[in-house]
């Protein structure tokens, strides 16, 4: 499962809906893999930012279905005309890697030949 971020940006004054989760959880299709849906007020540049957990074979393919899904939500749910996406990908979380590169030999994140 991966947590897929998807960036905001209000072309109006329009206040993101309370029911804003709903809206776009409605917007999936029933294969795409997408879980669970969380809201965040704003950005940086006052967007709000969307949270999708997306079960997939990999990263590209997790970032494809958010994009679809946060495209179809926007083009399809007349509460959310108000927004455009800006962007939709998975952070990456660099703590995590520098962990793993100090753990294994070589700075490699997997085992090397036996």
């Amino acid at each position: 499962m991966y947590l897929v971020h998807a960036e905001l940006r209000r072309t109006d004054n329009a206040p993101l809906p309370s029911d804003a989760v709903r809206l776009i959880l409605d917007s999936r299709g029933p294969d795409e893999g997408v879980e669970h849906v969380v809201v965040h007020a704003g950005t940086e540049d006052g967007g709000p930012l969307v949270g999708l957990f997306v079960v997939a074979s990999g990263v590209e393919e997790a970032e494809r279905v958010a994009t679809r899904v946060c495209l179809r939500a926007l083009d399809d749910q007349p509460e959310l005309a108000g927004f455009a996406l800006t962007g939709c990908a998975v952070r990456l979380v660099p703590g995590f890697f520098d962990l793993q590169f100090r753990q294994e030999p070589g700075g490699q994140d997997m085992p090397g030949p036996s």
